[in-house]
């Protein structure tokens, strides 16, 4: 929606940015959430699956302990 300068200079502004994409896999579309940056906390470095409804985000995180 804003030129790339724009929309860098406002998330460098920003306390937090959370980045919501699409991504087409064989026959579905996949919604994934990245935390790119949040004000006193740390970020995950790892995109998380997620599944958008009319109320709620609901994240699908699978992680192996070592």
């Amino acid at each position: 929606m804003f030129d790339k300068r724009i929309e860098t200079a406002i998330k460098h502004q920003s306390d937090g940015v959370i980045e919501l994409t699409l991504k087409e896999v064989e026959n579905e579309t996949q919604q994934r959430l990245k935390v790119i940056k949040l004000e006193r906390y740390v970020v995950p470095k790892n995109i998380l699956r997620c599944e958008l409804t009319g109320k709620d985000i609901s994240g699908e995180l699978l992680m192996r302990v070592m």
